[in-house]
């Protein structure tokens, strides 16, 4: 029989220790603090040292939790689509057709990153140009969560092929591939609009994925 006194060791083990929630704490502060300077000055115009002023601690604190500016935009970044990947998978009905399926996998995205554009659109160029190999870690968690969208769009291809409701012209991976740089190229291209809105990127993106799906054969 498991005494009160266990249960309280027990459930004290399990608590973060003080130490560590403080180290939380200060990456909350760090990340919350280089968000606003890189907003309201931009991201090429903000500096490590204001971070950390705004944040209250030292500039060596700062880079406990990035390398430097680019990797703290990137953590930012990677902090947010994890909750809209999670969001987008949570969106999937699988009694909807294909095309709506895939419209819910990535208006989420359209709508995160239309909070801030130019932060966006740069952090699509950093992990567009790098290369993977050279790339500090925020920027290989990027492209692993990209790996999970591509599994995710992969799975589902494979259910429609399973089901007769899509062709089988390539395997279901080749096909996510191509659907994922569908999204990504035209993320890009709306992003660089002077005002970019969700409905419309939808929108737009919806007929691009039509195109894909359908071909161009008459």
């Amino acid at each position: 029989m498991i005494s009160e006194g266990s249960r309280e060791l027990e459930a004290a083990a399990a608590e973060p220790s003080l130490r560590e929630r403080n180290k939380a704490e200060r990456r909350r502060r760090v990340l919350e603090a280089a968000r606003a300077v890189f907003l309201e000055h931009g991201y090429e115009d903000a500096t490590t040292r204001e971070i950390a002023a705004r944040a209250g601690v030292a500039v060596g604190t700062v880079f406990v939790y990035a390398r430097d500016k680019r990797d703290l935009l990137m953590t930012i970044v990677n902090d947010d689509l994890e909750a809209v990947t999670e969001e987008s998978f949570a969106n999937l009905n699988g009694s909807e057709p294909f095309l709506e399926k895939l419209i819910a996998l990535f208006e989420p995205r359209y709508r995160y990153w239309v909070r801030d554009p130019e932060l966006s659109t740069f952090a699509l160029h950093e992990t567009a140009s790098a290369r993977v190999r050279e790339v500090p870690s925020e920027t290989e968690r990027f492209y692993r969560r990209r790996h999970r969208m591509l599994d995710k769009i992969a799975e589902l291809v494979a259910g429609e092929q399973q089901a007769g409701r899509l062709g089988v012209p390539d395997d279901p991976e080749t096909i996510a591939l191509f659907l994922m740089g569908t999204y990504l190229a035209h993320a890009r291209f709306w992003l660089s609009d002077s005002d970019p809105q969700v409905p419309d990127g939808i929108a737009r993106l919806r007929r691009q994925l039509e195109l894909a799906m359908n071909g161009l054969k008459p």
